[in-house]
């Protein structure tokens, strides 16, 4: 979605009701939202299948400091993936 490239703050883009199937790598790369707040949704109602790896890659969102500590993906489905439904390599304490 965003953030891959520093600098890149994700400012105003979110991703609602997408459906993403037989991608070889992920299907989404997303950033995260903060932990417990699911006021702001920025990745939300979004569904892969059939992934030739991981359905999510959720990374820490750049603008929000609150994630050094917790970060959270929500509200999202994934079936038929080679590899994990929802994956974060992000460091948190």
């Amino acid at each position: 979605m965003c953030g891959a490239v520093e600098g890149d703050y994700c400012q105003d883009i979110f991703a609602y009701d997408n459906i993403v199937a037989g991608t070889t790598m992920v299907g989404f790369v997303a950033p995260a939202h903060q932990c417990g707040v699911y006021s702001v949704p920025i990745f939300k109602n979004n569904v892969v299948h059939s992934i030739q790896g991981n359905g999510a890659q959720i990374f820490k969102h750049p603008a929000d400091s609150s994630q050094s500590s917790c970060l959270e993906g929500s509200h999202f489905a994934a079936y038929k993936c080679s590899e994990a439904g929802a994956a974060s390599y992000a460091a948190t304490s």
